[in-house]
């Protein structure tokens, strides 16, 4: 479901933020579930994989919280560098950040503030939060992979590994 930015009231306040979770996700075709009247989980397809995203509101503080799971899980003794990549990692971020789960699965995680967000604001900053997740877990998907696979231990490669690059092979 599209929505032309002359259909919506700028100045109506938001009934709920996910409803935008809820509108994006059709928008885009995303399958997407409301676990409960606070929070979406939703699947977004991304280059390497389909991240599994939990979005929560918390009403106190008017704040989205999302995480983003990359479908990776560590075994123990695939673990040692994995601290040390995630500081690495997050240093490069400029919003949200990598961490471990409970369950050793790799998750990113954002919260932001959503007081004076109202209609067409509401659906194009949540489409853009989305966006940006997705982006980020795209751009460190391959590192971690390396990291899960042990296909090098070579502290140089995993740091050739971080690094930026443009376009494909």
């Amino acid at each position: 479901m599209q929505y032309a930015l002359d259909e919506i009231d700028p100045f109506e306040e938001v009934s709920h933020p996910l409803d935008f979770v809820e509108e994006t996700c059709a928008s885009h075709q995303w399958d997407c579930h409301r676990a409960s009247d606070d929070a979406v989980r939703i699947k977004v397809p991304g280059r390497y994989a389909e991240y599994a995203m939990m979005l929560m509101w918390e009403e106190e503080l008017n704040t989205l919280q999302f995480t983003a799971k990359l479908p990776l899980a560590f075994d123990p003794e695939h673990m040692e560098q994995l601290p040390r990549a995630l500081l690495d990692i997050n240093a490069q971020l400029w919003l949200g950040h990598f961490t471990l789960a409970e369950e050793k699965a790799v998750l990113f995680r954002h919260a932001v503030l959503f007081r004076g967000i109202t209609g067409a604001s509401g659906f194009e900053h949540v489409e853009d939060l989305i966006t940006i997740a997705r982006e980020e877990c795209d751009r460190f998907f391959p590192f971690f992979q390396i990291l899960q696979d042990r296909q090098t231990s070579s502290a140089e490669q995993l740091i050739l590994a971080l690094s930026d690059t443009e376009g494909a092979a």
